[in-house]
């Protein structure tokens, strides 16, 4: 069976569902962006304790470690690059 978890925002039946990618403009001279929408994240869904989203730049060296977490683990579910 799925976990379940509620959030103020609704209900998720199964958290794995809930995912998303956000763009910013990061790479044309405003690199501050990905970081305001992260801390934004952090705010709005203090539930998942800052574990939802994730930055991700082509010149992280981890990158490819993230990007394999968001397909074997449950959290992050938002990469934000």
């Amino acid at each position: 069976m799925a976990e379940k978890f509620i959030s103020p925002k609704g209900i998720y039946e199964d958290p794995s569902k809930f995912a998303g990618i956000i763009k910013t403009g990061a790479k044309n001279g405003h690199p501050e962006y990905p970081v305001i929408i992260f801390n934004l994240m952090k705010k709005l869904y203090p539930e998942f304790k800052g574990q939802l989203a994730e930055i991700i730049t082509s010149d992280d060296s981890r990158a490819q470690q993230i990007l394999e977490r968001f397909e074997k683990e449950s959290f992050p579910r938002v990469a934000i690059s």
